[in-house]
């Protein structure tokens, strides 16, 4: 039964399922842009050739010694990769039109369609990627999650009347059968909508911008029906103006950490004292523990600074070349330094079981949009020492 305010969307394309055995190999020319690791040695690597705008997802079931197709196509990829075990993970992405995916070929769209840009689609499997569900977005313009492969939900942004401040929203948008069946639910109002996370049918976190930068959080217990703000206490002598971003870290338990960046507007070398990034950890059904604060030099750059939990409860972040693990995030910080190429900053953290962890970098440089050139490596005793990971010349 849908909760009250959701509707149905009539009209949606059906799902379709392709294989990963009609998948087309990677070529040269193609470089890592994402990964995602459940365990030890499962795992899935997005890939891409952004000259041909050829994109190939990838996996690996022994560690990455080996690396096989399992979605290719000539598009886009939204996000990250998810991963939720060893057999289920997700994405979104985008085929241009007249293109396939493994085969598939989406329907022409219709003569009088404005729309001219990509196809949308969320793409999950159940079963290590032997087969993907394809289902096709009902909404151009939007930012996806996912509580599993089938389980998906839209933040879809509408403007009701060109040029009428105040009249954008976002609505959500969800499936719960993969993409069978859509609802929609209006009524995020305001053109600030940065975040929506659920880690629950029922119970989820959206991050706002009011004033200066996403920072503002609201809690739903109600699968968005209604929101309600939650009290975050402010880093010790936060100035008012300070440039403040909020991004929830979800584990894998659904366990939700709370990464605040606080920046000022100031070019000079020497930074405030209050500068930096903080954690926040729920304590109780309300309440936010903290801020605790990162160990990291403050820097006024855009730099990637990931977040992650472990498998056994541990906080992991990162900093350029260095990586931090905590037990609490009130600490103490243990710290490993990598010996990374220059150029290359730790875009991604898999901390699996047993003392695995995964990293995945990429170049100083990448800013949206820009080209992806990034490395994959491998520590088997908790992030002593790593192991560079090839994957063109592993694929099988």
């Amino acid at each position: 039964m849908v909760e009250p305010g959701w509707q149905p969307m009539p009209g949606t394309p059906a799902p379709v399922e392709v294989a990963a055995a009609k998948s087309r190999p990677p070529e040269a020319g193609f470089v890592v842009g994402d990964t995602a690791f459940a365990s030890p040695t499962a795992g899935w690597a997005y890939v891409v050739d952004l000259e041909a705008a050829q994109c190939r997802v990838l996996f690996t079931q022994d560690a990455g010694a080996t690396w096989r197709p399992q979605l290719a196509w000539r598009g886009l990829f939204y996000g990250r990769l998810t991963a939720f075990d060893e057999r289920r993970a997700a994405f979104a992405l985008a085929v241009s039109q007249g293109d396939d995916i493994n085969g598939y070929r989406p329907e022409p769209h219709a003569a009088d369609d404005p729309f001219v840009g990509p196809d949308a689609f969320l793409a999950g499997t159940e079963d290590a990627g032997v087969s993907w569900t394809l289902a096709q977005a009902p909404v151009n313009g939007f930012g996806a999650g996912f509580l599993t492969p089938g389980q998906m939900w839209l933040r879809a942004y509408v403007h009701q009347q060109s040029g009428m401040p105040g009249m954008a929203r976002t609505d959500l948008v969800r499936t719960w059968d993969g993409g069978a069946t859509w609802h929609s639910l209006a009524g995020v109002k305001g053109s600030g909508v940065v975040d929506v996370t659920f880690q629950s049918a029922t119970d989820g976190l959206l991050v706002a911008a009011e004033g200066n930068g996403a920072n503002v959080l609201y809690r739903t217990v109600d699968a968005g029906v209604s929101w309600e703000p939650e009290a975050l206490e402010p880093p010790p002598r936060l100035p008012v103006n300070a440039e403040r971003r909020i991004e929830p870290v979800m584990g894998r338990d659904g366990t939700v950490l709370l990464v605040l960046s606080a920046l000022s507007g100031r070019d000079a070398a020497r930074r405030p004292k209050w500068e930096g990034r903080y954690v926040y950890r729920r304590v109780g059904s309300r309440d936010w523990a903290g801020p605790y604060r990162l160990p990291m030099v403050p820097v006024r750059s855009r730099r990637p600074h990931p977040a992650a939990w472990g498998a056994d409860g541990r906080i992991w972040t990162a900093a350029g070349h260095d990586l931090f693990v905590a037990d609490d995030p009130a600490g103490p910080w243990q710290r490993r330094h990598l010996r990374l190429p220059a150029k290359q900053l730790i875009t991604r953290i898999d901390p699996v079981a047993g003392g695995t962890v995964w990293l995945t970098t990429n170049n100083a440089f990448k800013i949206p949009g820009a080209a992806p050139g990034g490395h994959l490596y491998r520590s088997v005793d908790d992030g002593a020492s790593w192991d560079y990971v090839p994957i063109d010349s592993a694929i099988r």
